[in-house]
């Protein structure tokens, strides 16, 4: 069976409750304004979504990163990784 690209998780994250968007530039989520884009960036509406996300991810094995509220970040040009942003 093939392996299943990070963008086809999309429905997945967005249905456990989760704001998802592909591509998204990170310098618009980091206090110093730098960063290239992520392949797909998730905010969780919630703590139970947050949780779920969680569960789907490590069941997968998909890599991710957390970059929390954003402040004393600097994100690397073209992050092929799931970011999440946490402002629960």
């Amino acid at each position: 069976m093939a392996e299943r690209n990070l963008t086809d998780y999309f429905n997945s994250l967005y249905l456990a409750g989760a704001d998802v968007r592909l591509e998204e530039p990170l310098e618009w989520h980091t206090t110093i304004r730098i960063g290239g884009p992520a392949r797909v960036f998730v905010s969780p509406y919630s703590v139970e979504s947050l949780s779920e996300i969680l569960s789907l991810l490590k069941r997968e094995k998909l890599p991710y990163k957390v970059i929390g509220g954003g402040s004393n970040v600097i994100c690397l040009i073209n992050m092929r990784v799931l970011l999440f942003r946490l402002g629960i």
